[in-house]
């Protein structure tokens, strides 16, 4: 188990104006979200893995996937490691001991698959 203290982010319109322009036609969907309303706070991780050394990946939440991905980095009993920050053009399918693999996507929509080196000399 881990516990990460940080401020509460309010969420605002401005917020959701942002993660909408991710979207082909952000318009479309703007009713769907108005019906819905707006959470009062934004969540703190957006996603979570767990690799093949029982190590915790919670990615940060962000709006809109905008900017690098960033990750904090839990060892088996909670400790924490690292942030490990990856180019928001990754998507990310494994991590493993000693790699991160994923689905690059470049400015023209090309996708290339992407293996990067993992170094875990934490201490």
């Amino acid at each position: 188990m881990f516990r990460v203290d940080a401020p509460v982010r309010d969420a605002s319109q401005d917020v959701l104006d942002e993660y909408l322009q991710g979207f082909q036609d952000p318009d479309r969907l703007r009713p769907v979200y108005d019906l819905m309303g707006l959470p009062d706070v934004l969540p703190a991780f957006q996603a979570l893995r767990i690799d093949p050394l029982g190590w915790y990946w919670a990615e940060l939440f962000r709006p809109g996937e905008a900017g690098a991905s960033e990750r904090l980095v839990f060892d088996r009993e909670g400790r924490a490691r690292g942030i490990v920050e990856l180019p928001r053009e990754l998507e990310v399918h494994e991590i493993g001991e000693d790699y991160i693999t994923g689905l690059w996507t470049d400015e023209l929509d090309v996708e290339y698959v992407r293996r990067h080196a993992l170094d875990r000399r934490w201490d």
